[in-house]
This record gives structure tokens, C-alpha cells and sequence, in this order.
């Protein structure tokens, strides 16, 4: 089965009692290679797992569904982290993945504000469209005109009235087929002239104020300077820009207008989550960039110390263990310990391409016999024999974690396809000196 992710991967894992976390791909489990677990570290915490295939997924594909802002406690800092070292590919997939996003949630609120809008027009209409009820002249009124004057004046009377009475009704009728009346509410101050003239969709015009705001603002705002959160129907600026450190290369200042921005869209979420800061906004971005201008530097610096110091061991390592196996005079416990040892280093798939004799030793101490002294008694060659034995299964075991540490197809031995990526890394590097690839902690493009 070929896994699903890959060393490095930016993902969100989920464990139990927490929600799915912004995490990083150490490798698959050396335990368990079939089973696809893998090794991830946790972004906030520091902390490490072994998670299940089916508990973990992209992060730059569901950041817009379980990137929102959460109480646990470290949460905000480990979408800060992992943002922070998504590739520049990775950033620009997040970006439109966030803006279509937008749109189409812009999108539906639009679409229920009409429907909301038609079916309290369609109230309106029904509730106030039927036609009122003419009074019809009482029979007493007839009687009496029937009693005042002649049949022949009688007749016409009844006909010039029955006519008006017609017309009116008539001119009701159409007037309110031909229009939609407004709701009383809106009506309340203006006289019947008005009501009869008034436009069509003059009722629904104090409804569309809404959605043009984002657009005026954002036809207004520099993307480059400010951050705009909106709270309650008010925009509130995040300065952008302060304190900004000179970099010596392009990619390097990328990297920090990318992490500044990430944490002003994370105090952009918190506002519009509902949540009260407490600080200034504007003298909280001042202090915030003034205290991080320089942190790029520092942690790279920490990071290539923490990666040397290990390199070393691991060559240290190395040495010992091929000292401690010596033909002449073998010591197999002191080898047990420097196995030992050098299983519990975290290493990466880079270190061991930038020192593959290490991978080399390894691979022929899984068949390590060694020669037994002469002049051991039976019972201390048993025990060397359950020694090498041993060496033997703790060799395996770090092999395979090796191997954990690179995804090659399965029809290709780990051996050859490691010899494939390493002549690969000699080429990419070969314009290099060796202190600069000693001093390498990202893998070469």
C-alpha cells in the first residue's frame, strides 16, 4: 500500500480529547509499516504521536474548516507555526482556496437576504392585496330618492350612480394590480398621493445597504499595510509593516511579510469571533514586530546547532559501533549500547544523505556473525552467540527506521532506491563546498 503522506507534510491529526491539530509528517511508524501510521509532531505543544492514516488530512485543503479560531490553549500559535513553513506553492494554494472561500460564503448570505427579501415581499402582497369592500347603498337611501321626484328622474339617478359606482370600483382594481403595496410601516407618513405613485421596489430599498460595504472598503484599503477585520458592521485596521528588518535575500523577507500577516489574521479571527482583546491594536502590532524582527534569524541559528550536534553524534555513533565489532576483539555489548543509542536519535531523510556511510554500516551489521575469540568457554560463546543475535534484530529495527524516513515504491529495495536519491542529492549539491552542506537544514531545490 503506498502511503498516503509523505516527510514533511503540513497536516491537521486528530488524537483523542482534542480537536484535529495543525501537525508536521515525521515519516511512517517503524513499528507498524503496513498499517500506515505515521510519526507526527504537533505544532503549539511540541509534542509527537503516532496517529492512524484515517485520523490525519491535509492542512492547506480543510484550513478553512478546522482552521477556525478555538479556545484550547495553544491553538492560535501552532496555525502561526505551521503557516510559517508552508512552501511559497502551499501558501498561494491556501490563499485561493481561503478567497474562494470567501466568495462563495459571501455568495449564500446573499442569496438568503433575497430570499428573505421575496418572501416578505410575497407576505406583504397577500396580506394587503385584497380589494376592499364597496359599501353598497342601503335600501332606505332608495326608498327615499324613489319617494322624491319623478319615475323618469328616478331612472337617471340610479343610472349616473350605478355608473360611478362601476368606475370606481374599477379604477380600485387596477390600481392595485398594477403596483405592489408598500407595508404599512413604510406608509405610515405618507398621504394616499404618494402611495398611489410610488415605484415598484421602493419597499425593499433600505435592505441593500449591506453588501456593498466589503467592496468599498476593499476597493479602498492597501492590502500591503493593513489587515481589516470586521466587528459588528465596523472595520478595524491591523497595521501591517512596522518594524520590518533588513533580509539579505528576497525569499527571506517573504518569509516574514508571510508570518506577520499569519498573525495579524489570527487577531483578525479573534475579533470577529466575538472576542474582547486586551490590548491596543495598533501598539500591539508595534511591540509584537519589534520583539519577532529578529526571531527568523535566531531560530535558523538554533535549528542548524540542533541539527549539527546530531549529525556529530550520529557520525560518533557510527564510528564506535564498526570499532566496537572489530574482527580482532569484538566487544558486542558495548555495540548493543551504540545501537541503542543511535535508535533514539531523531534524525531526517537529509542527514542521512548528507552522510550515507552511516546507512552503509547499518545495513551490514544486520548480518553481522563476527568471529568467535578462541579462548572463551562454552557457556561465554553461547552468550556471544545471543548477543549477535541480538545485534543483529537491533540493527534490523534501525534499519527499518531508515527507511521510514523516505517513501520509495514498493517494488524497489530501500538499498537501491537510497543509492538513486543520494547520487540525486551529490548532483544538486556538487557546485557545493562541504562546510556548506554540513551547515544544511533544508533539503536542497
Amino acid at each position: 500500500m503506498k502511503p498516503k503522506f509523505s516527510s514533511g507534510d503540513k497536516v491537521f491529526a486528530k488524537v483523542r480529547g482534542y480537536p484535529p491539530w495543525p501537525a508536521r509528517v515525521e515519516g511512517l511508524a517503524d513499528e507498524t509499516p503496513n498499517k500506515m501510521k505515521y510519526h507526527i509532531y504537533f505544532y503549539g505543544t511540541g509534542e509527537t504521536a503516532v496517529v492512524k492514516g484515517e485520523d490525519i488530512c491535509s492542512f492547506v485543503e480543510n484550513k478553512t474548516r478546522l482552521g477556525k479560531p478555538k479556545k484550547h490553549k495553544n491553538f492560535t500559535e501552532a496555525l502561526i507555526q505551521i503557516e510559517a513553513e508552508l512552501s511559497p506553492e502551499e501558501q498561494q494554494t491556501l490563499s485561493e482556496l481561503e478567497q474562494s472561500f470567501k466568495e462563495q460564503t459571501s455568495l449564500n448570505d446573499t442569496t438568503g437576504d433575497d430570499a428573505k427579501r421575496s418572501s416578505t415581499t410575497g407576505k406583504s402582497k397577500t396580506s394587503l392585496s385584497p380589494t376592499p369592500k364597496v359599501n353598497k347603498p342601503k335600501e332606505k337611501k332608495r326608498k327615499v330618492d324613489s319617494d322624491s321626484g319623478t319615475e323618469e328622474d328616478q331612472k337617471k339617478r340610479a343610472s349616473v350612480v350605478s355608473n360611478s359606482d362601476l368606475e370606481h370600483k374599477n379604477a380600485e382594481v387596477m390600481s392595485r394590480s398594477g403596483r405592489k403595496i408598500k407595508p404599512k410601516r413604510f406608509a405610515d407618513f405618507e398621504d394616499e398621493g404618494n402611495e398611489e405613485n410610488s415605484p415598484v421596489h421602493q419597499p425593499v430599498k433600505p435592505i441593500s445597504k449591506v453588501a456593498p460595504v466589503k467592496k468599498i472598503d476593499k476597493d479602498e484599503t492597501g492590502e500591503d499595510k493593513y489587515v481589516i477585520a470586521y466587528v459588528n458592521n465596523e472595520k478595524v485596521k491591523i497595521p501591517l509593516g512596522y518594524n520590518q528588518p533588513q533580509f539579505s535575500s528576497e525569499q527571506r523577507l517573504n518569509e516574514w511579510k508571510f508570518k506577520e500577516r499569519s498573525y495579524a489574521n489570527s487577531l483578525k479571527k479573534r475579533l470577529e469571533s466575538g472576542e474582547t482583546l486586551p490590548f491596543e491594536i495598533d501598539a500591539h502590532m508595534f511591540k509584537w514586530t519589534k520583539e519577532n524582527a529578529e526571531q527568523p534569524v535566531i531560530q535558523d541559528n538554533l535549528m542548524r546547532t540542533e541539527i549539527i550536534r546530531t549529525e556529530t553524534l550520529l557520525l560518533e555513533l557510527d564510528l564506535n559501533i564498526r570499532s566496537a565489532l572489530n574482527i580482532k576483539n569484538a566487544d558486542t555489548k558495548k555495540c548493543l549500547t551504540y545501537l541503542e543509542q543511535l535508535s533514539q536519535l531523531k534524525l531526517t531523510a537529509l542527514m542521512l544523505k548528507k552522510h550515507p556511510d552511516v546507512v552503509h554500516t547499518i545495513k551490514k551489521v544486520r548480518r553481522y556473525v563476527g568471529n568467535v575469540p578462541r579462548a572463551l568457554t562454552e557457556e561465554e560463546e553461547q552468550a556471544f552467540h545471543r548477543d549477535a543475535e541480538e545485534i543483529r534484530n537491533k540493527a534490523e529495527h534501525v534499519y527499518s527506521k531508515f527507511q521510514s524516513l523516505f517513501f520509495f515504491p514498493n517494488n524497489k529495495s530501500f538499498w537501491d532506491a537510497f543509492e538513486e536519491e543520494r547520487e540525486n542529492f551529490d548532483k544538486i549539491t556538487k557546485h557545493m563546498n562541504s562546510e556548506e552542506i554540513v551547515g544544511m537544514i533544508k533539503e536542497p531545490e
